[in-house]
């Protein structure tokens, strides 16, 4: 699909297709990385943060799909009402650096991950699995929407299995008390540890209406949009922040 709008006889994604495909942005080792970052908070304030950081960083992430949902265009259209046609090249440009910028940084962490991984059998090609990486995600973006779907449902359920996996550990090894027990540091301001959740949900609002403009209802996409994020993101920053706590490590994922 180009910037023109999407017809209504090609938008297939429910409420419940949206809800899976932002569950399944939200499942990410950067969203793990990112909670540990919040543990100077302690376990309880830490949760108050991630909680209320969602609560506000979600809201205006979901409200921005409402445009691609209602209008049928990608993000970027979408701002050409405020800043003209060539504003909005500017907008792209800026986006098309970001993305590119947060894509390595995404894939650096996947290679990482799965060379990892790898080493317990014997084999380790940080390089190699980064390409590998790279290739899945450009053979993903190409197979085209109709596609998403289905591929994002399997995902979903075969990375929420290894989300209750970790989650389990953490609480197995360590337990909520035990972790709760460990003072925060009070130099670390509580408004600094939520603004560090508030930048995730906020940094998918270029992208939210290149998805939402296949919505076949604007009020169950914002729904699933919202509540799908929410929920996930949520887990996985607490899953970072626990696991940080235990291990003392500031690479939760390693």
């Amino acid at each position: 699909m180009g910037i023109e709008p999407t017809p209504r006889e090609e938008r297939n994604l429910r409420g419940w297709d949206f809800f899976l495909l932002w569950a399944g942005a939200a499942i990410s080792l950067a969203e793990i990385w990112a909670g540990g970052l919040v543990v100077p908070l302690g376990l309880g304030l830490g949760l108050w943060a991630i909680l209320l950081g969602h609560l506000i960083g979600n809201t205006p992430f979901a409200l921005g799909g409402l445009i691609g949902s209602r209008w049928g265009i990608p993000t970027m259209v979408g701002v050409r009402p405020s800043f003209g046609i060539r504003g909005s090249y500017f907008a792209a440009a800026l986006n098309v650096i970001q993305l590119i910028g947060w894509t390595a940084v995404m894939l650096i962490i996947c290679g990482q991950a799965a060379d990892a991984i790898s080493k317990f059998y014997g084999f380790s090609n940080l390089n190699l699995w980064i390409i590998l990486s790279g290739v899945i995600t450009t053979l993903w973006a190409v197979v085209g929407h109709r596609f998403w779907k289905w591929l994002q449902r399997i995902s979903v359920f075969v990375l929420l299995i290894l989300c209750l996996a970790m989650t389990y550990i953490v609480f197995q090894e360590y337990g909520w008390g035990m972790l709760s027990q460990i003072p925060r540091k009070k130099d670390f301001p509580f408004m600094v540890g939520m603004d560090l959740v508030i930048a995730m949900p906020i940094s998918w609002l270029p992208l939210v209406s290149d998805y939402s403009r296949f919505a076949t209802d604007s009020k169950r996409s914002f729904w699933g949009t919202w509540m799908g994020y929410f929920i996930v993101s949520s887990w996985m920053y607490l899953i970072g922040l626990m696991a940080t706590l235990a291990t003392q490590s500031p690479d939760p994922s390693g």
